[in-house]
């Protein structure tokens, strides 16, 4: 028997961030703690003491709720002995399901891998959780959570209009926390794909959140996340720090991915088209986002999307491929592809005009963009722009962009000192620039503005939004001299 663990996981490219420790003992779930292959009698899992490593054999196991939980405890796990983690299936058969099967608050090295986890299509139970908290030394790899996920809480009134016999999941399917700041924790090859009760925000758990708990680094690598319902899969409040490798979100509720402070976006495909949703779906989505950046405490500086892929093809609700709150601050988005239909690309809210009245942004605001390239098809809807920044002085767009419907390529509202270089085909206007003095334009080999360069003034509609009547002064002007001209 292996008692070894050993993980790696890439935290800030090339540098790789390694895992390990040993357990002394293995307890076999069946023969020891008299779990059923079969799935006859529902599994129980109690107190396994430190330094407990439980293998599962390869079986159907029946979970009615049971949990285990402690404060503290030091290399414990849970592992499957499969060949591959559909060998070892850990079943829900009851609407008492529900519970963390393993709740470790605190301690160290933590491990939970090779299972499968079945949630069943029944709307009256959800199914086994976990719920890890060490300080440091986190692997969850090679793991799946299939079936029916059913409708979470609203937060304020405790319910959701759903069948009464429906369960209520107010619990995130692995809820993982590294407490120390300088632990790691690796997810690897954890999936989820649905279906799911898709509902409002807060109406579902998601994944995992990463909270107050929450002050170091989790790794996840090549997951992949598909119809997860609630504030999105995995959801950084700006607390620690996320990094995600590889990792394909499809269709999920919110965002693809939402990020926070210092966390970090590599090699990612994110993609919304509803209209490819999984059949067996229930609710409406209320907003769909591709990667979402809004700390919410912490430092709000410094995030990074890279080398990613971003599609919005067929949205619902009013979403876009990046958005950035108030508090997404500072992020750089790098080699990065976006695709998008009837919206924006990018959306960069003001600070000052945040969603949560304690908030005090620092500089600096500005966004940077570096070999960023847009595919966009159809309006704008709301926005100003194909990347559309307010309030976020001092940004960088280098974009090569394909818009060949668009009014406005990049609009920057109150953005001053900012710099637009690259490539930008639209119907109308490449740059609009309102409050924005000093900025910087060079497109295709022409460039204009600089230190000396005055604001360009902009009407708009009754709604602040850029409407397809609606012209810049500069554009009336050019109107007019081809008209007196005879252009």
């Amino acid at each position: 028997m292996n008692l070894a663990v050993e993980a790696t996981a890439t935290v800030d490219a090339p540098d790789d961030a390694t895992i390990d420790w040993e357990y002394d003992r293995a307890v076999d779930a069946v023969e020891d703690l008299g779990w059923d292959p079969d799935g006859a009698v529902p599994i129980t899992l109690d107190g396994i003491g430190d330094g407990t490593l439980v293998v599962v054999p390869p079986g159907e196991y029946a979970y009615d709720g049971a949990n285990w939980t402690t404060g503290s405890a030091e290399r414990v796990g849970l592992r499957g002995l499969g060949d591959t983690r559909e060998d070892v299936v850990i079943r829900s058969v009851s609407g008492t399901a529900g519970e963390f099967l393993l709740n470790v608050g605190g301690g160290r090295c933590h491990e939970l891998s090779n299972l499968t986890l079945d949630w069943t299509d029944r709307r009256d139970t959800a199914g086994a959780a976990f719920r890890l908290a060490p300080t440091t030394g986190l692997v969850v790899r090679d793991v799946e959570w299939v079936g029916y996920t059913p409708p979470g809480r609203e937060p304020d009134t405790g319910s959701t209009a759903i069948p009464d016999d429906a369960a209520r999941v107010d619990q995130f399917k692995l809820y993982t926390q590294v407490k120390s700041e300088d632990g790691i924790g690796v997810v690897e090859r954890v999936d989820v794909t649905g279906p799911s009760h898709i509902d409002g925000h807060g109406g579902g758990k998601g994944i995992c959140i990463h909270n107050e708990h929450h002050a170091g680094t989790v790794v996840y690598a090549d997951c992949e996340w598909r119809n997860v319902n609630g504030d999105a899969p995995v959801y950084s409040s700006g607390h620690g720090r996320v990094v995600a490798n590889r990792v394909t979100a499809v269709n999920c509720a919110m965002a693809g991915l939402r990020m926070g402070g210092t966390s970090v976006c590599r090699d990612c495909h994110v993609r919304i088209d509803h209209d490819e949703q999984h059949p067996d779906n229930t609710g409406a989505f209320e907003a769909a986002n591709g990667i979402f950046y809004a700390g919410q405490a912490g430092d709000h500086h410094g995030g990074r999307i890279e080398n990613c892929t971003v599609e919005v093809l067929s949205n619902r609700t009013v979403g876009q491929a990046l958005r950035f709150t108030s508090t997404g601050l500072d992020v750089t988005v790098a080699d990065t592809d976006i695709t998008v239909r009837d919206t924006a690309a990018v959306y960069a809210l003001d600070p000052s005009e945040g969603y949560d009245a304690t908030f005090d942004p620092q500089p600096p605001y500005g966004l940077a963009f570096e070999g960023v390239t847009v595919e966009h098809g159809g309006g704008l809807g709301p926005f100003d722009g194909v990347v559309d920044l307010r309030g976020r002085p001092e940004s960088s767009v280098a974009v090569e962009m394909h818009a060949p419907e668009a009014d406005v390529g990049v609009s920057l509202r109150n953005s001053p000192d900012s710099r637009v270089t690259g490539s930008i085909d639209v119907a109308g206007e490449r740059v609009c620039q309102e409050n924005s003095p000093r900025c910087t334009v060079s497109l295709d080999g022409e460039s204009r503005g600089g230190p000396d360069e005055t604001d360009v003034d902009v009407e708009r509609g009754p709604s602040g939004a850029r409407g397809d009547e609606t012209k810049s002064n500069a554009g009336a002007l050019r109107d007019l001299l081809d008209s007196l001209l005879g252009r």
